[in-house]
């Protein structure tokens, strides 16, 4: 039988502190306590005030007001809720009387942040626009000086364009930035000016939790994560930024960073099933809990701003110019901007800053399919057979392909190979030319080559030679334009350069090998030393194989159906689960996330009936894992385990490390550590022994003996605490920490399970880039060689210095600067291309300023199309039924204080 143990104990809980306070007093009643202040009660007057504040009774507010001087009314009254007749008309959005009770000097303090946390457009207008009697300009300093002050009411500690940012709304934004209010900066976490050192000695926790806004008369702190928010929003950042687009770029950036530095902002949430766990026992007993960071939550939001903002671009010539605009004149390629390349600045810049959305958006996907086909676009439109016999045509004569381009790079043949898409094809043949060679060098040295300590080099050596120099030649192109940091943040070529390296070393140990041991005799390979440069370049070799043909993973990613195979392994595609429900404020966010969210088949298909269930356990389930992320979450995994493995190695190394073995007792030459069966401890006795036997425990392939035959009562002991070491070790380890991996794993599955699509056409815009421009266009060997095109770059640039370095040069230098000085309005020495660089800024401030108007336009559409339409419709339709019930009232002439009998009592 079941029983409930937890509200049990509860209920044991609250009576025994229930039956020990003091109860035999019969006069102990309880009693409503104001903690804040004894206010003074509200006449009937004000009652009434009140009410018709509430209910829009613009003619009784009016008499009231009028007939206050010769009775008690206080028109700053509140009622039970702490709320004044302007604050009860603005929540109720009775304009008319506001503007009343703003005539009659009526206290106004907190009414602008109620009129915009109620996005009430008109109150703000109202307020920003109303002139005090004794001042001839509004002041929001002024506004919010009453929020310094303890017994403030209001829980809105923040200023009022913080406040209209949180809210996204565009037309309140617009009217805050029209009073010339500024937005305070926050600092950095780490910042040490002389302001942020000062605070922090006075208070540290109040400077590690707010920011202080240097911009404003007011002093009043401002929590760092609300200024953020601010930041963040979508409406603030149309308003106040030349660039949208860039500044979502870069601000989700910071917010990233941050979310890694404040992680006091994280959240746990963990999500459990309600079912009890009988119900479960079919299914794997555990639950994950899944992190959130509000950090996080507005970097999201600032790069979905940036899709929404993209996705408005209607035509192929908007894009072209959102995508190849470029912010600053650093990077800026004068020669692409004179020659109207596609220089694509915008999205490589999307790339760095890790811009998921906005590049696998559909619009700037289909772009990139535009330039990636090129010349070649009708092979999109051919059928399946044709596609191939066409790849298989070009991949079989990619060595005369590459000879007609280094011949004549500006014919036609030349400009279908700078295709992008033919030159990936072209360089794949090279690529697998060379794997063939490898698999070729594995069947030249036959058995009498085997035990040559220094064998020479073979013609398919120099053929492999000249590969690995070309394709190290385009590593180090793409090293010298892309700069070291960009250059090693891709894993590609991260795995090209080890490989290269390894590469390298290995032919360097032949040629070693060749010159020292080229006249020694040969002899077996068991006779020769362990570290001879033929063994070292044999494991190098291997090495490097096994990474050549994982390199190939990078190459399925411009196909629709191998692509997802380099970022997810697929079966079968998962069911979408179902929409995320509303926040419990009430609010709908577009950056809420669906992905904390576990599904258990075995207890829902049981218990839910819905239409389509996510299934996780189930055969056939989805199995869908992400290398890279499952190869991060191993390296934390691994982490531990080294700590744990380190730590019992040196335990019972410690415990068994002074043992002497006995030469006589030796089971065998061969028989030694953990590949003898018929030993006893001695895999204990050195430390690496140590470490190879408790990693091969885990697999069950360490033949370890931990009770051996004690010829003496001295090693009982010693036999027990190495059984209890060892026994701990599987505890922590096989149970613990295997199912700490599982855990991990299924974490990273359930992160990447819903954004497959979008990590694919990530990985695939990123490889597609790097055949974009015209730096690398030759595979290797072809590479190495100069090209009529680089022969005449370094003619040019070489007569150009000779020229440069002789007094008649120089003269032409100065005439040359100063024409182009007479070229570009208002000076500046920049040339020719400094005007056309002007010109693809207006017109991408053009482009621009519609993709905002669409973006608004856009999301009004869909605020109309929701439930909040319906509920500002009702509130227009209530303001409509009591204007003319007031209007009705009036002409019948209902004006005298008999008109209280018509409003409920209080």
């Amino acid at each position: 039988m079941h029983i409930n143990v937890l509200p049990y104990s509860l209920s044991v809980v609250m009576a025994a502190l229930y039956q020990g306070t003091d109860t035999s007093s019969p006069d102990k009643y309880l009693a409503l306590k104001d903690v804040r202040e004894v206010k003074e009660e509200t006449t009937l007057d004000e009652k009434l005030f009140l009410l018709a504040c509430e209910k829009g009774d613009y003619y009784m507010v009016k008499k009231l007001l009028e007939e206050k001087r010769h009775g008690e009314l206080n028109i700053n009254c509140v009622d039970v809720l702490g709320r004044d007749a302007v604050t009860i008309s603005i929540e109720n959005e009775n304009l008319d009387i506001l503007q009343l009770l703003l005539e009659h000097g009526c206290q106004a303090t907190d009414a602008l942040l109620v009129a915009i946390d109620s996005e009430v457009v008109g109150a703000v207008d109202i307020l920003l626009n109303h002139r005090p009697r004794r001042a001839s300009k509004p002041s929001i300093a002024k506004l919010m000086q009453r929020i310094q002050n303890p017994e403030y009411s209001t829980t809105m500690d923040v200023a009022p364009v913080i406040l209209a940012a949180h809210r996204n709304n565009y037309e309140i934004l617009t009217m805050l930035l029209k009073q010339d209010i500024s937005l305070p900066r926050p600092h950095a976490v780490g910042c040490e000016c002389t302001l942020c050192n000062a605070k922090n000695k006075k208070d540290s926790l109040r400077h590690s939790r707010h920011v202080t806004p240097p911009q404003l008369s007011d002093p009043r702190p401002a929590f760092r994560l609300d200024i953020y928010r601010c930041l963040a929003s979508p409406s603030l950042i149309m308003l106040t930024e030349e660039d949208p687009i860039l500044r979502a770029f870069e601000l989700s950036a910071d917010l990233q960073e941050l979310s890694l530095v404040e992680v006091e902002f994280s959240v746990a949430s963990l999500y459990t099933l309600q079912p009890l766990l009988e119900l479960l026992r079919d299914s794997i007993p555990f639950v994950l809990p899944l992190y959130r960071n509000d950090y996080e939550e507005l970097a999201k939001q600032c790069k979905m701003f940036a899709k929404d903002l993209l996705a408005q671009a209607r035509n192929s010539r908007e894009l072209e110019v959102i995508l190849n605009h470029t912010s600053s004149d650093d990077h800026l390629d004068k020669r692409g901007l004179l020659e109207e390349r596609m220089t694509l600045s915008r999205l490589k810049l999307a790339i760095k800053y890790n811009q998921k959305e906005f590049v696998a958006q559909s619009n700037c996907q289909q772009f990139l399919n535009t330039v990636w086909f090129g010349e070649t676009a009708s092979y999109r439109r051919k059928h399946t057979c044709l596609k191939m016999l066409t790849v298989l045509t070009v991949a079989v004569l990619w060595p005369l392909l590459s000879v007609c381009y280094l011949l004549v790079p500006r014919s036609r043949v030349g400009q279908v190979i700078h295709t992008p898409f033919v030159k990936f094809i072209i360089h794949s043949a090279s690529y697998f030319t060379f794997l063939l060679l490898l698999n070729l060098y594995s069947l030249v040295y036959n058995e009498g080559k085997k035990n040559t300590m220094g064998p020479p080099l073979e013609m398919i050596d120099y053929l492999l030679i000249l590969w690995i120099i070309g394709m190290v030649w385009s590593d180090v192109k793409r090293l010298w334009y892309e700069g070291l940091e960009d250059f090693l943040e891709e894993s590609r070529n991260q795995l090209s350069f080890v490989m290269n390296s390894l590469y390298l070393a290995t032919f360097a140990l032949k040629v070693v090998a060749h010159s020292k041991f080229k006249n020694v005799e040969d002899t077996e390979r068991k006779n020769w030393d362990a570290f001879h440069p033929i063994l070292v370049a044999e494991g190098l070799f291997a090495f490097a194989n096994v990474l050549s043909y994982l390199r190939l993973f990078f190459m399925y990613t411009t196909s629709s159906i191998l692509g997802p195979l380099q970022g997810v392994l697929s079966k079968e595609r998962p069911q979408t689960p179902p929409p995320c429900q509303n926040r419990p404020d009430g609010q709908t966010h577009a950056w809420t996330s669906c992905e904390n969210r576990v599904n258990f088949e075995g207890f829902l298909g049981r218990h839910v009936k819905p239409p389509a269930t996510a299934s996780l356990l189930s055969v056939p389930h989805s199995v869908r894992i992400s290398m890279g992320q499952m190869l991060q979450e191993f390296g934390k995994f691994l982490g531990l385990f080294l700590l744990v493995l380190i730590s019992f190695t040196i335990g019972l190394t410690q415990l068994y490390g002074k043992d002497q073995k006995d030469p006589a007792k030796s089971v065998g030459k061969d028989c030694e550590g953990i590949f003898c069966q018929q030993q006893s401890n001695d895999a204990f006795h050195t430390f690496m022994g140590t470490c190879y036997a408790l990693f091969w425990y885990i697999f069950s392939l360490a033949h370890v003996a931990l009770f051996v035959t004690r010829i003496t009562y001295n090693e009982e002991l010693r036999s027990f605490v190495g059984a209890l070491i060892v026994g701990t070790y599987n505890i922590v380890v096989v149970i613990v920490l295997t199912k700490l991996l599982v855990a991990m794993l299924h974490k990273s599955f359930r992160q990447i399970a819903n954004h497959e699509d979008k990590e694919w056409k990530f990985a695939r815009a990123k490889l597609w880039l790097s055949y974009f421009d015209d730096k690398c266009t030759l595979p290797p060997p072809f590479n190495i060689l100069p090209s009529p095109k680089t022969v005449c770059y370094l003619v040019t640039s070489l007569s150009k210095w000779i020229c440069s370095h002789t007094s008649t040069g120089k003269v032409k230098r100065q005439n040359s600067l100063r024409v182009s000085e007479s070229l570009v309005p208002g000076g500046g020495g920049r040339g020719e291309w400094r005007n056309l660089k002007q010109k693809r800024d207006e017109n991408y401030q053009k482009i621009m300023c519609c993709l905002v108007h669409r973006y608004l336009t856009s999301t009004r559409q869909k605020m109309q199309s929701t439930d909040q339409a319906t509920v500002e419709n009702l509130n227009d339709l209530r303001q409509d039924l009591s204007k003319f019930r007031n209007e009705m009232r009036d002409l019948l002439g209902f004006r005298t204080s008999k008109y209280a009998m018509f409003y409920p009592r209080s």
